[in-house]
């Protein structure tokens, strides 16, 4: 861990490459538990977009040392994450409190790792983590609405509109803190290059063979999509595992080259509980779903 918390100072000083050039091949075998896992799979994602963007845009990194690579792909494989710096890393997991008889709101809280960015990119991250927290109650609440559709209990609708309402309130609420604590021209000059992923292209790498060659990155003018690619391969074969490239939060701007993204499917009791809502002749239902002008229309239930 000394190399991911020394990272903001190791890349100013344009040191960090030489770091990861020298460090030894880590193991794997020594971490129990997800905790430490899913730390270690956050460090290495850290370091990994330091190494390649250490330099900038343009002298960029296209081979990573097997020392990096290894046990990155083999951390990613037992995780389940793919090997590269995702929001599961850089915000859901990448916060400590202050003080830990305090609530868990934006003050009393920091990162455990950072990248150049300073307070923009902490504020970043935390922002989002807050709007991720005020969005528990209501993914909690369309649950609960959902079987209340199907078991007819209105008392329990109305509660659960009202969650979500109140939690459409609180998720907008932290979204505009993002104004206060991150700078446009530090996130799109500094922050937005260690957050674009990779170089555009899946690049493959043999983790059965820790004594293999360096995992190679090429350069290419391919559409910048996540890729999954699983080459064919023969029983005995070792099995390449892909890297691929991964913006990790897209701001709600999912942009695909010549395509456009899939249709969201809708839950199948979409239907049912909006049609509930729509029967009730309740204003305060009406106004929590987003249905305002719709109770002359419909008859109470």
């Amino acid at each position: 861990m000394d190399i991911a918390s020394n990272l903001t100072h190791l890349i100013a000083h344009q040191q960090l490459r030489r770091e990861v050039n020298n460090m030894q091949l880590l193991s794997t075998h020594f971490l129990i538990g997800h905790k430490e896992l899913r730390l270690a799979h956050m460090a290495l994602s850290f370091i990994t977009m330091g190494y390649v963007w250490q330099d900038g845009e343009h002298n960029s990194m296209k081979v990573l040392p097997k020392s990096l690579a290894v046990p990155y792909c083999e951390v990613s494989k037992i995780v389940g994450l793919p090997p590269i710096l995702v929001h599961a890393d850089c915000v859901l997991a990448n916060w400590k409190k202050k003080d830990g008889n305090r609530s868990m709101e934006l003050r009393n809280l920091d990162t455990i790792l950072a990248l150049p960015g300073g307070d923009s990119l902490k504020g970043f991250f935390l922002v989002t983590l807050e709007v991720e927290l005020a969005a528990v109650q209501g993914i909690k609440a369309v649950s609960i609405a959902t079987e209340a559709v199907l078991q007819h209990d209105d008392d329990s609708i109305k509660n659960a509109l009202q969650d979500m309402a109140e939690s459409i309130r609180k998720m907008n609420q932290s979204l505009k803190m993002m104004d206060e604590h991150v700078d446009p021209a530090t996130f799109y000059g500094i922050i937005r290059l260690f957050l674009s992923g990779t170089l555009p292209k899946t690049y493959l790498f043999d983790v059965r063979q820790r004594s293999s060659t360096n995992l190679t990155l090429p350069h290419s003018t391919a559409p910048p999509l996540p890729s999954h690619q699983d080459p064919q391969h023969s029983p005995g074969q070792s099995r390449p595992l892909s890297i691929p490239r991964g913006p990790i939060i897209s701001k709600g701007r999912h942009k695909r080259r010549g395509s456009t993204p899939p249709p969201v499917r809708q839950r199948s009791l979409r239907p049912s509980e909006e049609e509930s809502v729509r029967r009730s002749g309740s204003q305060i239902w009406h106004e929590a779903y987003g249905l305002q002008g719709c109770s002359d229309t419909h008859p109470p239930l």
